[in-house]
């Protein structure tokens, strides 16, 4: 099924929303311009004494075990998977994420994930969140038999409203449970209401379901930092990730400090190339 593109634009009617907004980006600002080593330090439990005592390889090392590639379903090529394996490999970054689209190549390039023990999350579900419960099972059955090493279940839409979310939520536990051996996670959209996400969470609490991950390729750094900072606020535990199209090591450290455990950029190979530029960092 094809998916309507959501338009999305930082005007809007209410208010308020400027002044926030507003507020948002003074904060993004204040927040690069600290020293490196104070967010260093906030996000590796250190202080930042300790960690100016280190060397910035260290801090670099630390900073890409939790940034990984992620593919729009519009440029994943055979070439360019394999290619940001290698470098998410050489970069000991978190991982691969894919989307659907994809999962003819996978099984073409199984030899090459086994052996490079990079982690490959495969979306399962159209990610606008279109797919029915059944097209689900569906793609995830097709993923891992085909060699991805971790699921990323897209919640549906019309999970939004509570009488559905609760069928929904057995049978994504369900389905958890089934694929045990395996990374399991869910994805949401923007558009996916907090409370309703609060809800799942709160529900599936001990299950098999790890991670949440937030589509957000259309969001600009202060919408996805906002965001970000309310699904921390009841992700309970679940790790929080986010697929973005964010393309600097300030903005990516921005959104690790507003909450994400984990991003995974489609300009991961670009970031790379900013911190061997600025750090002199050869992995």
């Amino acid at each position: 099924m094809k998916c309507k593109k959501i338009k999305r634009t930082t005007k809007v009617k209410v208010k308020e929303k400027p002044v926030q907004e507003e507020k948002g980006k003074e904060e993004f600002l204040s927040i690069i311009k600290e020293d490196k080593f104070v967010f260093a330090a906030d996000m590796m439990g250190k202080t930042e004494q300790d960690l100016k005592n280190d060397t910035y390889k260290s801090y670099i090392r630390t900073f890409m075990n939790n940034i990984g590639k992620s593919f729009k379903s519009n440029s994943a090529s055979l070439a360019k998977i394999e290619s940001a394996i290698s470098t998410v490999k050489k970069f000991n970054g978190a991982g691969v994420v894919l989307s659907p689209i994809c999962f003819d190549v996978i099984k073409r390039i199984k030899n090459k994930v086994e052996s490079s023990n990079v982690s490959v999350l495969t979306l399962a579900g159209a990610p606008c969140g279109l797919s029915t419960i059944g097209g689900l099972k569906k793609d995830i059955s097709v993923a891992i038999r085909r060699g991805a090493n971790g699921i990323v279940a897209v919640l549906p839409t019309a999970s939004i409203e509570l009488s559905n979310l609760v069928a929904v939520k057995k049978e994504f536990v369900s389905l958890a449970r089934k694929y045990k051996n395996y990374p399991f996670g869910i994805a949401i959209n923007p558009d996916f209401p907090t409370e309703r996400i609060k809800t799942f969470i709160e529900e599936t609490k001990n299950s098999k379901i790890t991670c949440i991950t937030l589509l957000a390729d259309e969001l600009d750094v202060v919408e996805l930092g906002n965001y970000v900072t309310k699904l921390a606020n009841v992700k309970g535990d679940k790790k929080l990730a986010v697929t973005c199209s964010l393309d600097t090591f300030d903005e990516i450290s921005y959104i690790l400090k507003r909450g994400a455990d984990k991003v995974y950029t489609a300009h991961f190979e670009s970031l790379c190339e900013e911190l061997i530029q600025k750090f002199g960092v050869q992995m």
